[in-house]
């Protein structure tokens, strides 16, 4: 009990500040996303979410300009959504 005492602090962290990581942490975050994004990928995504996703192709680039372990899981969660609409698009073309 008296070690809890002596460290208040820790009691106290914010999810954000859990989130917190080192500069070589969010490296290696970035390149596992790297990998499962390239064989998610599917070709003419990019350019159709810039063209026809304004909105999301800006949340992605906002993103992006963040470093931290958060960002990194929102971009591919946003990534991955971009996807999706893109193989709803194509579908809907086919149909």
């Amino acid at each position: 009990m008296a070690a809890l005492l002596e460290m208040p602090g820790q009691l106290e962290a914010t999810f954000d500040e859990r989130l917190a990581a080192r500069p070589e942490e969010v490296t290696v975050a970035v390149e596992a996303m790297g990998r499962r994004l390239q064989a998610a990928y599917i070709e003419g995504a990019i350019p159709y979410l810039r063209d026809h996703e304004p909105e999301l192709w800006a949340a992605l680039n906002a993103v992006d300009a963040d470093d931290s372990l958060k960002s990194v899981r929102l971009y591919e969660s946003l990534f991955l959504e971009g996807l999706d609409r893109y193989v709803l698009a194509q579908r809907r073309r086919a149909a």
